[in-house]
Formats: structure tokens, C-alpha cells, sequence
């Protein structure tokens, strides 16, 4: 249930903390060039952020599948076959 909702909090976003104000004003003082960079690098971010939230939430849920999917060894300590 916890991931469920963190998933769903994520996907919205979460308003009103200080690092959002801190954006816009960084945004608005940016020129589009500037801007342009920004969203590229707040966009990996957010990404790689995804990524690994998704990443833990998948060992979590089942660490035995994650570990022979994502490691490539089974449980037991097997050799990669991917």
C-alpha cells in the first residue's frame, strides 16, 4: 500500500517545497538557452530519480526475481547468463 501511494506521489509531484521555489526563480531569471539546459538536466534527474525509486521498489517486492533479473545470478550465488 506505502508503495503504492509513493508511486502515486511521484508521478504528481509534490507541491510546495523550497527547492520549487528555488526552480522558478531560477527559471524566470533564465534566458531560453539557459532554460533549455535547465529542463535537460532536471529531466535526467528526474529519470534517474524514477529509475532507482523503481529499482528498490521491484527488490523489494520480490528480491529473489530482482536479483535474477537485474544482476543476473540467481539467489543463490549462480554465474551471469545474460
Amino acid at each position: 500500500m506505502a508503495r503504492k501511494l509513493r508511486m502515486t506521489l511521484n508521478e504528481r509531484g509534490c507541491t510546495g517545497n523550497p527547492d520549487e521555489e528555488l526552480l522558478k526563480e531560477m527559471w524566470n531569471a533564465a534566458s531560453p538557452e539557459e532554460r533549455k539546459t535547465l529542463a535537460t538536466v532536471l529531466l535526467k534527474a528526474v529519470q534517474e530519480h524514477f529509475r532507482v525509486f523503481n529499482n528498490t521498489c521491484s527488490f523489494l517486492a520480490d528480491s529473489g526475481n530482482w536479483y535474477m533479473w537485474e544482476e543476473y545470478e540467481i539467489v543463490d550465488g549462480g554465474t551471469p547468463w545474460a
